[in-house]
């Protein structure tokens, strides 16, 4: 079983931090840290790492579904949506993976677009897992794929833990996974103005077959 020596299966991982215990993140990441440990109190003695059984695929019938993208117990809601939206464009997703079918090893290849280039960030098939629920503890899907929980713990390893992975915008994820130009529109106000402006926005993404999240 391959296991990947950059980005190990430990509590360093998880809470982001290096192997000093500094956090990766200098700016926000104790902010992220105390925010999830006081979601999850006992994360220590609940959250283990364990791989898929020989029983998973990476694709179910080699299909995506959106309705087979669920959020877990880390608040990335942002990668979460950029996801769905992405589902509906099935080819964009798969062809992430060099790795297309699930590996007996644990070894997977995914092509992200990261610091304004394409690369191939390697990771392994240890995913974080909640003994005390009997369920992976992060993004999941209901059956036996696991291409979901893989992209997440790419998006975690690029950002220096899954902590860091905390809050965000859905820009970044969706610039990582297709390198597509984007625009974000920040609705402060609720007056009709600027409702008439969003509407037209989104009426004018929808007919040049944008890709759009909320």
């Amino acid at each position: 079983k391959f296991t990947d020596p950059f980005f190990l299966p430990n509590d360093y991982s998880l809470t982001s931090r290096d192997k000093a215990g500094n956090f990766t993140d200098s700016k926000q990441g104790s902010l992220l840290f105390k925010e999830f440990t006081t979601e999850h109190p006992n994360w220590k003695s609940n959250i283990e790492w364990r791989r898929p059984s020989s029983n998973h695929v990476l694709f179910t019938n080699n299909e995506i579904s959106v309705s087979n993208v669920f959020q877990g117990e880390i608040s990335n809601s942002y990668f979460i949506s950029a996801i769905k939206s992405l589902s509906s464009m099935q080819s964009v997703i798969q062809d992430k993976f060099r790795t297309t079918t699930y590996n007996a090893i644990g070894y997977y290849e995914i092509v992200l677009f990261i610091d304004g280039q394409w690369q191939i960030v390697i990771v392994d098939d240890n995913i974080p897992y909640n003994k005390h629920k009997n369920n992976y503890a992060f993004a999941y899907s209901k059956d036996n794929s696991i291409w979901v929980m893989l992209l997440e713990k790419a998006w975690a390893k690029i950002n220096g833990g899954y902590t860091n992975t905390i809050h965000g915008d859905c820009v970044d994820p969706l610039t990582a996974l297709t390198s597509y130009a984007s625009t974000t529109t920040e609705l402060t106000d609720t007056d009709e103005h600027d409702l008439v402006k969003l509407y037209n926005q989104i009426q004018t993404a929808f007919a040049n077959k944008s890709i759009i999240t909320f």
